[in-house]
C-alpha cells in the first residue's frame, strides 16, 4: 500500500510517509467516535471500518480511503463513528505535522474544494424543479406534449476525432468530410418555457436542454447519434430517460444575450455565443445539415417531402416555419431557431 493510492496523498512529499504511524485493529475496535477531536489523519491500507452517525449507517471504507477526511483537515470534531468490521491497519499523521508542508496544504485546500463542489452538486440536484399541481395524481403522463414559444439553437462544431468516435457504440462509423480535421458534433440547445401535456393544458412547466448529436453511418444508411441530452427538470428525465429510453441526466443549460452555457455535475460544459439574423425555412435547414456532413442536399429535400406526405397520410398536426439566426461556436457556424409551436411524446 502506498499513498499515491488516494487522489489528495498524491500531491503528499515522498518524505511525509515516514512520518506516519501504522495502527492495527481487530474487528470491533473502535478507532475514533462521532463529536471526537479530529487530530490524526487515518489512511486504511487493510481490512474495513464500518461509518455511522448516531444509530445510521454512513458507508464503509476499505484499503485506500481516508477516514472523515473533510471534517479532519477542516479542524472539526469527527462527523462520524468508525468501527473496524475486519482486522486491518491504517497509516496515521499528526495533522499538525502534515499542514507543515506546503505540497500537503495545497493538496489539503484543493481535496476541501471539491469536496465542497460535490455537495453543492447534490443540493443542486436535490432543488432541481419538480412541477406539479395540487390534487392531481403523482403520475407521470406520456404525453403526447405541446411546446410553445420555444427557442433553438444548432451549433455545427468541431471536437476531438478520437473522443467523437469513442461515443460511438459498435457498428456505427463517424460521418464526416475529409476536409474536417476533428469529429463533427451538433449541439442543440432549447429553451422550453411554455411546456404541458396536450390532454391537459394547465399543467404547464418550463425547462431548459442541451442535447448532443453525432453524424454516424450504419451500414447504408446514416443518422445522427444521440449520446447526450441534458434537461434541466426532472420531468423530461423522467419521461425521455424511463419512458422511451432517451440519454438524459440533469443539466443547466444557462441563455443570456446572444449567449448560452452547459454546466454538468458543478462543472462548466460549453459556452455558445451568437450574431446576426437570417430566416429560413425546416427544409432550409436540414439542407444546411446535410450539406455540412457531405450527404448530397437533393436526397435531404427528398427525404423531407416524403416526411411532409407520411404526416399528411397520418393527419398528424402540422409544423411551424422556423425563424433561424446565424450563430457562432468554436470555429462553425450555428443556427438560432424560434418555433412557436411543437408537439411531441417525450
Amino acid at each position: 500500500m502506498t499513498t499515491n493510492a488516494n487522489p489528495l496523498l498524491t500531491h503528499l512529499e515522498q518524505g511525509l510517509r515516514a512520518g506516519a504511524q501504522t495502527r492495527h485493529f481487530a474487528p470491533g475496535d473502535v478507532l475514533f467516535y462521532e463529536g471526537a477531536p479530529a487530530d490524526s489523519l487515518f489512511l486504511l491500507t487493510a481490512g474495513r471500518c464500518a461509518l455511522s452517525f448516531g444509530r445510521e449507517p454512513r458507508g464503509v471504507a476499505g484499503p485506500g480511503d481516508l477516514l472523515d477526511p473533510v471534517a479532519t483537515l477542516g479542524g472539526l470534531p469527527h462527523r462520524v463513528k468508525a468501527t473496524a468490521t475486519e482486522a486491518g491497519a491504517a497509516l496515521c499523521w499528526p495533522v499538525d505535522a502534515l499542514w507543515q508542508s506546503e505540497a500537503f496544504a495545497a493538496a489539503a485546500r484543493r481535496y476541501l474544494a471539491d469536496a465542497l463542489l460535490s455537495s453543492q452538486t447534490r443540493l443542486d440536484a436535490l432543488a432541481a424543479p419538480i412541477h406539479y399541481r395540487p390534487g392531481a395524481p403523482a403520475e407521470v403522463t406520456p404525453g403526447p406534449f405541446l411546446f410553445e414559444d420555444v427557442t433553438l439553437i444548432f451549433a455545427f462544431c468541431e471536437a476531438d476525432l478520437d473522443v467523437v468516435r469513442a461515443c460511438l457504440p459498435d457498428g456505427l462509423s463517424l460521418l464526416r468530410r475529409p476536409v474536417f480535421k476533428g469529429g463533427p458534433v451538433i449541439l442543440a440547445v432549447a429553451d422550453f418555457p411554455n411546456a404541458h401535456p396536450e390532454a391537459d393544458p394547465a399543467a404547464r412547466f418550463g425547462y431548459t436542454e442541451t442535447t448532443y448529436f453525432v453524424p454516424a453511418r450504419f451500414g447504408r444508411h446514416f443518422g445522427l447519434f444521440v449520446p447526450h441530452i441534458y434537461p434541466s427538470t426532472w420531468e423530461p428525465i423522467l419521461l425521455g430517460r424511463e419512458i422511451y429510453g432517451f440519454p438524459k441526466r440533469l443539466g443547466r443549460t444557462v441563455f443570456g444575450a446572444n449567449r448560452a452555457s452547459l454546466e454538468v455535475d458543478g462543472s462548466d460544459f460549453f459556452s455558445l455565443t451568437w450574431e446576426g439574423a437570417e430566416a429560413v425555412s425546416e427544409r432550409d435547414l436540414v439542407g444546411a445539415l446535410m450539406d455540412w456532413v457531405g450527404i448530397e442536399r437533393r436526397m435531404a429535400s427528398a427525404a423531407f417531402e416524403a416526411g411532409e406526405v407520411l404526416r399528411r397520410a397520418m393527419r398528424l398536426p402540422p409544423t411551424a416555419a422556423w425563424t433561424c439566426t446565424t450563430t457562432s461556436a468554436s470555429r462553425r457556424p450555428a443556427q438560432r431557431t424560434t418555433r412557436p409551436r411543437m408537439r411531441s411524446i417525450a
